[in-house]
């Protein structure tokens, strides 16, 4: 059973991606590089969901994303 602060950065997540991506996001188990985001939109997607969630990514956590569900994982663990 997901929790609440799961189903909140996976919207989250869906809202900003939608932004750049312009499509019907992917399953959360697709690779980010799929997505065909330039730099810049990733950069300011992961900015947007930093100011939502009053969270501040290290560079270790940045170069950890993987897939979108990567994502969605780093802004449903609670603010350190």
């Amino acid at each position: 059973m997901k929790n609440h602060s799961s189903d909140s950065s996976h919207a989250s997540v869906n809202r900003c991606l939608q932004k750049y991506y312009g499509e019907e996001i992917p399953p959360s188990s697709t690779p980010i590089s799929e997505l065909h985001l330039d730099s810049l939109d990733l950069i300011e997607t992961l900015f947007e969901l930093e100011q939502i969630h009053d969270k501040t990514l290290t560079n270790f956590e940045i170069a950890s994303l993987c897939t979108i569900e990567d994502l969605v994982r780093l802004f449903a663990v609670p603010h350190r």
